[in-house]
């Protein structure tokens, strides 16, 4: 009903086609043309303003640039910036939960055999020398 007053359709209320969620779902391109054209005449802003004094549940459906810029997500680290060595200064998602007593650190990606060396001795307890003899054969990357 408040949806209907509110983009000007009141003998919607009353119409048939949708007075349950099955009659409305079999209508839905009649809707979605009303609402389109709608929605096309305004800012996501502005709408979503006026859809709310009407005590109408919404909110703004950003794509990926337009999230990148909203501001909560940088102040909550939601989205950080990063260095990488190779593209210079990138976004990827940060902190999506916090903990009260553990801190979650955020980087770039490693670079392919950034950690080869560790890998190998320390978690396949692989020696020196066959760390060395698999590096003369070009068998691992190194960054």
């Amino acid at each position: 009903k408040r949806l209907c007053e509110a983009i000007e359709k009141p003998e919607w209320i009353t119409d048939e086609r949708f007075a349950s969620r099955a009659s409305r779902a079999e209508n839905g391109e009649a809707i979605n043309t009303v609402l389109s054209a709608w929605f096309s005449k305004r800012k996501m802003k502005d709408a979503v303003e006026y859809l709310s004094g009407f005590s109408i549940a919404c909110a703004p459906v950003n794509n990926v640039e337009q999230a990148a810029q909203e501001s909560h997500l940088h102040e909550r680290e939601i989205l950080m910036e990063v260095p990488d060595p190779i593209a210079g200064k990138i976004h990827v998602a940060g902190k999506m939960i916090k903990f009260s007593r553990t801190e979650m650190v955020v980087g770039s990606t490693p670079t392919v055999g950034q950690h080869t060396e560790e890998i190998l001795r320390d978690i396949a307890e692989y020696t020196e020398d066959e760390i060395k003899e698999l590096d003369d054969n070009n068998v691992v990357a190194r960054s």
